[in-house]
């Protein structure tokens, strides 16, 4: 009575070792597949932070470009300002009214009478 019982546990442990085996040739296969995967992932981690350090590399030259393309147009825009402070003072000069503050767009009275000798502050009286 004990060995046909021992007998069927015999044979039903086989069929358990059997399935075991087939479970853990499976096991394998995913564990090959994961370890691959992860491979694959390490690489393109690579190759992001090789693209990312380019770009970082290409911002910060088109910022150093930037930055000088900004100190031109700086002074640029400080040699336009001079420039019509000049061509203010000339105005001014031309029209007698140097020292005091000349207005662009303000137009004086322009007297087309020549004048001989020196220029006088004041206007010339007729001969």
């Amino acid at each position: 009575m004990i060995l046909p019982e021992f007998e069927q546990m015999k044979t039903e442990h086989g069929k358990l070792g059997e399935r075991l085996n087939s479970v853990n040739k499976r096991l394998d296969d995913i564990m090959v597949r994961l370890v691959d995967q992860s491979r694959r992932i390490d690489e393109t981690n690579k190759q992001i932070d090789s693209v990312r350090d380019e770009l970082v590399g290409m911002i910060k030259q088109i910022n150093m470009q930037i930055d000088g393309l900004h100190g031109v147009i700086v002074r640029m825009d400080q040699h336009m300002g001079l420039q019509t402070k000049v061509e203010d003072l000339a105005i001014a000069s031309e029209f007698g009214c140097a020292g005091r503050s000349h207005k662009p767009g303000h137009h004086h009275r322009i007297d087309l009478v020549p004048i001989t000798g020196p220029q006088l502050p004041w206007p010339r009286l007729p001969d």
